[in-house]
């Protein structure tokens, strides 16, 4: 099995694994978004295996809208302090 490895579009990044909101599935399809660990940019799936590339002005817009995006980088943010609070 080929480890699921997708380089952040923004920061560069290597994400070495995938989580689907809603799915069991671990192949994203071209299109999907993808949510980097370390900056929360999104990245787009291009259906190459686990390539990702920056988002169109289109797919930014209905990024912004998206109520999922904005939990899922809310909870990441909140990850985030609680883990930097850990570390001091």
């Amino acid at each position: 099995m080929t480890a699921a490895v997708a380089r952040c579009p923004g920061c560069g990044h290597v994400n070495d694994d995938v989580t689907f909101l809603g799915t069991d599935d671990r192949t994203p399809s071209a299109g999907s978004w993808g949510l980097c660990i370390y900056c929360s940019q999104i990245g787009v799936f291009t259906g190459e295996g686990y390539h990702t590339r920056e988002p169109t002005a289109a797919e930014r817009e209905d990024i912004a809208r998206s109520p999922e995006v904005a939990r899922a980088v809310a909870t990441l943010t909140k990850f985030r302090r609680l883990s930097n609070a850990r570390s001091n």
